[in-house]
């Protein structure tokens, strides 16, 4: 990237309450560590769900309410974020929209469910240009920008 911002791509989550830098990630050992630790379906880096899991194809209009969610989930489990782990995209758990939550942005807008007959208007591939952080989304029929919808530690 030119902006040589550093961004972690996985398919899920982080596990939560593991205090994981950057450095971490670069150590093949301690990736495989931390890939394998488990939730209750299976492998956190394949299936965790615990930031995303609430707004799983929800209508995501009302931000306030979304915070307020945020704020429960947080505390009920800290997840991983922190100064020195650089922002992670992500997706496996469906949103109606990009979602960003702390270091974290979701870009799973069920693609596959973006057909011709689609009447959902919201399913779309969902892609991110990372270096001017611009989201777009792509179906058979039409192709536009979104903005996503971030939630930071100061909504919360």
């Amino acid at each position: 990237m030119k902006s040589r911002r550093k961004i972690h791509v996985i398919h899920a989550e982080l596990p939560i309450g593991q205090l994981i830098t950057d450095t971490d990630l670069v150590d093949p050992q301690k990736v495989l560590q931390y890939a394998q630790i488990q939730d209750r379906n299976g492998d956190w880096f394949l299936w965790g769900r615990f930031i995303y899991y609430d707004f799983y194809r929800v209508n995501l209009i009302n931000k306030d309410k979304i915070k307020r969610i945020v704020a429960h989930r947080l505390a009920h489990g800290i997840p991983t974020f922190n100064d020195q782990l650089s922002h992670i995209v992500s997706g496996h758990t469906i949103v109606q929209r990009p979602l960003t939550i702390l270091g974290q942005t979701n870009i799973d807008t069920c693609a596959y469910g973006c057909y011709e007959g689609d009447k959902s208007n919201w399913e779309a591939l969902t892609c991110v240009e990372l270096d001017t952080w611009r989201f777009f989304q792509a179906t058979p029929v039409n192709f536009r920008e979104v903005k996503p919808l971030e939630v930071t530690w100061e909504d919360i």
